[in-house]
């Protein structure tokens, strides 16, 4: 463990806290990017480049299957768009946002 998580992790003391700093940490994640609030979701954040060599065309055509068949998931991208693959994955998530169905699950 890095020596900064380790001294965070000293700081939090009991697991209670670890545990509630956690949910305070989520739900300023799921405010933030106008997330549903759920404590039970599983957030995946992809943060990088959005170019074929990370698999972002991959993770735009699995998110559908994967916000479906998991209603607690929640997908956050966060990146500059760096090729035409990054392109494609943009256009196809923002298709499925703004269909509405992933409105408060996807950003």
């Amino acid at each position: 463990m890095p020596e900064t998580e380790r001294m965070g992790a000293a700081n939090l003391g009991e697991k209670d806290d670890f545990e509630k700093a956690r949910a305070e940490a989520k739900c300023f994640v799921q405010e933030k990017y106008g997330l549903r609030r759920d404590p039970d979701a599983r957030i995946f954040v992809f943060l990088g480049r959005w170019v074929k060599q990370k698999g972002v065309d991959y993770i735009a055509d699995v998110t559908e299957w994967m916000l479906s068949t998991h209603p607690n998931a929640q997908l956050v991208m966060i990146g500059p768009v760096g090729d035409c693959f990054g392109s494609y994955a943009r256009a196809k998530l923002e298709a499925l946002r703004d269909e509405g169905r992933f409105k408060e699950s996807l950003f």
